[in-house]
């Protein structure tokens, strides 16, 4: 029979008689050992040195401050078993770092703020390969709602994450709809990424107790916003006073003949852009080769007319100049091919910028630049019978089913399929 390996654990108290203080007192320390991997803390007790009795590990003495100490080190003892015995029931290995970490908790590691930033830390660290920058960022967004949110209703700037309750929750989520004004859905995304705070905080085993596992995560159901085919073309034919507005227009534009987003074209360069021979040699055709930001996944969109006026409008740039490879050959432009194609700011000042030309274009509906990608999906793509797996792939998702999301049949669509279906079935009455 073969037998299974112990774990070893151990709690051992000791005195650091080589750093004691002008008090005359030296700080009594608490040395975890499991599987031989050691961590040592403070207990936040300090005694006469002399007082030690190093066999037994105790305060020597029958006076009431040696019998409150030595109840306290029982006391210490005895919550260190505790959470070792719940976190060997809810994890495979425990660590004497993670042990450390659920006794300390009054410490640093479990102020709110600590969490955050060591969660932002880590989506950092993944940027680029996992996640985007954009992504991590928000995180930082969520704690500076948090820290404004408790100083207004609590009156502090920071709370121990044991603290934090169902109430907690809930008033922070009715905050973000009063102050800020936040949909139901946009604040529960806040609250999602709280949420992935606390359970990480929960696996470590800082909390015994998630709140957040009696917060109900309601998310409303919304038809996705794109434009028809008459609202894009008086977006596109409209002409501007202000420079910003037709800029915004253009890149809006853009979006719904490729399918990119906002961080996408923001980071366009014309480096991006291919060139292929078509089949009899006489002319060319053009196509982006983008890797998503979000997704981290390699896009192919051809290149329409439109978008491609687009580009040499702004680049200065005729793309016939552009080689096989792509890099174009200009002397007075050499960093021309890294250089971002549209001059766009910020997200949300670009999706106010897209209320006011919604408005003046005599459009009613509320559309920001994510309805350029719903556009391109459902009116560009979908309307010309263009399969529902390639546009997953141009839209660069890795799920076809966020593809469904974008892509919903318009009226259009739907009535040239009824029509369809319609002539089908006279020609099989004709036939029976």
């Amino acid at each position: 029979m073969q037998r299974t390996a112990r774990n070893t654990f151990c709690i051992l108290f000791l005195v650091k008689k080589n750093d004691v203080r002008k008090s005359g007192l030296a700080t009594i320390m608490v040395r975890l050992t499991i599987n031989g991997e050691q961590a040592q803390f403070s207990c936040r007790l300090s005694i006469d040195p002399a007082l030690w009795d190093i066999r037994t590990k105790r305060v020597i003495g029958n006076d009431q401050y040696s019998e409150a100490v030595n109840r306290q080190l029982d006391t210490i003892r005895k919550d260190i078993q505790q959470h070792y015995i719940r976190l060997s029931e809810s994890l495979q290995y425990v660590s004497v770092h993670r042990l450390r970490q659920a006794f300390l908790a009054t410490g640093e590691e479990t102020l709110l703020s600590y969490q955050f930033r060591e969660q932002v830390k880590i989506y950092r660290s993944k940027a680029g390969r996992n996640i985007c920058t954009a992504t991590a960022n928000i995180y930082k967004l969520t704690l500076d709602r948090l820290f404004e949110f408790m100083e207004l209703k609590y009156k502090v700037r920071d709370i121990h994450i044991q603290k934090i309750d169902l109430w907690f929750l809930e008033k922070f989520y009715l905050f973000l709809r009063k102050k800020y004004r936040c949909s139901n859905n946009t604040a529960i995304k806040y609250m999602k990424r709280f949420a992935s705070v606390m359970n990480f905080a929960q696996k470590t085993g800082l909390i015994q107790v998630n709140p957040f596992n009696l917060f109900r995560f309601h998310i409303e159901k919304k038809e996705p916003v794109y434009l028809t085919e008459e609202e894009l073309k008086s977006v596109t034919e409209k002409e501007f006073i202000t420079r910003r507005l037709n800029t915004v227009r253009d890149a809006f534009v853009f979006s719904s003949y490729t399918g990119l987003s906002f961080s996408d074209i923001k980071a366009l360069k014309l480096s991006d852009i291919l060139k292929d021979e078509s089949k009899d040699k006489s002319e060319y055709r053009y196509r982006l080769r983008i890797c998503r930001t979000k997704t981290n996944t390699i896009s192919y969109i051809p290149l329409l007319d439109k978008p491609l006026r687009l580009i040499e409008k702004y680049t200065g740039v005729r793309l016939s100049e552009i080689e096989t490879k792509p890099r174009i050959k200009i002397e007075k432009a050499k960093d021309i091919n890294n250089r971002s194609i549209f001059p766009l700011k910020s997200n949300q000042n670009t999706n106010e910028y897209l209320k006011e030309i919604a408005e003046l274009c005599n459009i009613n509906k509320r559309i920001s630049f994510h309805s350029g990608r719903h556009s391109f999906a459902s009116l560009i793509t979908l309307e010309e019978g263009v399969p529902i797996e390639t546009i997953s792939r141009m839209l660069g998702h890795s799920n076809i089913q966020t593809t469904q999301i974008y892509a919903r049949v318009t009226p259009k669509k739907l009535f040239e399929d009824m029509d369809k279906l319609i002539e089908a079935t006279q020609d099989l009455v004709l036939i029976l």
